[in-house]
């Protein structure tokens, strides 16, 4: 049986277990004329385990590793764009630049969960991916980093203290608020949040829980009393921000009235110094001076004073799955704009004019377009997630390959 989720219910529709691609192109066909499956479903040998989901004017199909089956046409601009990116990077290489080699973490290095304290690097990804780093830092003397809106002590739980030491790997967290390298005894806070910050930020989650707003822990045990915005939760172990992830609301109106009630208490609270930041299936309420660009712009300042290095002699290379990273884009493009080959940034998604990455490593659907609203859909909004991931690493080992750089 293969399970079409509709836009507003379940519901399910039988097809033979041994039917073939033929006769189910056009059963696709009939819900929506933006199908992202083949048009003959030549790659797809047996459909008997697979799943569709089905909204308004488009149709998502996974095979049966679970896998989002990308129309032939993405595929190949995914592929063009990927060689794109690695002819730019080897050149650079050429050239005598040291790569730094800057990622963000969700949609990214692991797919989204909707528990974000759910979200791990599956172990053999996580070990491609401090080889790689353990690689990059011995032959070019630079280190990988991580750049993300989660705490150090979080992501040190999600990818390995140890692995983190051992690869050299460098992690900015917080949105630029804190960041830790590779010796754990150097731990950085960024100085320009204020007592009155802080302050402000516990008076915001109070605020939020006042008026009905549950933790992550409370909406992941939570049965019978959802409370008037079901599925929406604050995640508040932050120091440095709020966040309220609204991806798994139970419908798009309780999302848009939880925003304007965050909005609400931020304008009573008075926090003209924070910006409301429009996150994957969410939003976070950051202190002005933090944002993606500035924790690129510490990144390369430890980077130049710890490796005794000059921008001259760096190509950075910043990959990310969100609007959010765009200060980051922005932060690399005004330090190496001269000439733009200087650097690369990379945007993995469903294209948007809203990018300003330098290349866009196509998805067919945002993250955000998949609902997660039971534990029943939250495998396709994996999937989709996933589509981006595998960019990265399909990137990794590109770079490896035309740079030079072995697996341990």
């Amino acid at each position: 049986m293969m399970k079409i989720v509709g836009a507003s219910q379940l519901s399910f529709y039988p097809v033979h277990k041994n039917r073939n691609a033929q006769t189910i192109t056009p059963f696709f066909n009939r819900f929506g004329s933006d199908v992202f499956v083949d048009s003959s479903l030549a790659t797809v040998k047996n459909l008997s385990a697979s799943s569709s989901i089905v909204s308004p004017g488009r149709t998502l199909l996974l095979d049966e590793q679970q896998q989002l089956i990308l129309p032939d046409s993405i595929r190949r601009q995914r592929q063009k764009v990927l060689q794109a990116i690695t002819k730019e990077v080897s050149q650079a290489v050429r050239q005598g630049k040291k790569p730094v080699f800057m990622t963000d973490f969700d949609g990214t290095l692991a797919p989204f969960q909707t528990n974000p304290y759910t979200c791990q690097v599956p172990k053999t990804e996580r070990e491609k991916f401090f080889s790689f780093a353990d690689a990059v830092h011995k032959k070019f003397g630079v280190p990988v980093v991580v750049i993300t809106g989660r705490t150090v002590s979080r992501m040190k739980d999600f990818i390995g203290e140890e692995g983190i030491r051992r690869a050299q790997v460098i992690i900015n967290g917080q949105s630029g608020g804190e960041m830790a390298l590779p010796d754990r005894k150097q731990m950085y806070s960024m100085p320009d949040v204020t007592s009155v910050h802080k302050a402000q930020m516990d008076q915001l989650k109070q605020a939020l829980k006042e008026i009905g707003l549950k933790t992550v822990e409370e909406v992941e045990g939570a049965s019978k009393e959802p409370g008037p915005f079901p599925g929406v939760s604050v995640e508040d172990e932050k120091r440095y921000c709020v966040v309220v992830h609204t991806k798994s609301a139970r419908t798009k109106n309780v999302a848009e009235a939880a925003e304007r009630a965050v909005q609400k208490a931020m304008k009573k609270l008075n926090m003209k110094d924070f910006y409301l930041l429009n996150i994957e299936g969410g939003m976070e309420a950051i202190p002005k001076p933090y944002n993606k660009g500035n924790g690129v712009k510490a990144v390369l300042d430890i980077v130049r004073k710890k490796y005794g290095l000059t921008n001259s002699q760096l190509h950075p290379i910043y990959i990310g799955d969100g609007i959010n990273d765009n200060k980051a884009y922005e932060q690399i493009a005004k330090i190496f704009n001269h000439p733009q080959d200087s650097y690369t940034t990379i945007f993995t998604g469903k294209p948007t004019r809203q990018t300003k990455a330098k290349y866009t490593i196509p998805n067919a659907l945002h993250t955000g377009d998949v609902p997660a609203k039971s534990k029943a859909e939250e495998k396709y909004r994996v999937a989709v997630s996933q589509v981006n991931v595998d960019a990265n690493f399909e990137l990794m080992e590109r770079l490896r390959q035309k740079i030079g750089v072995a697996w341990n």
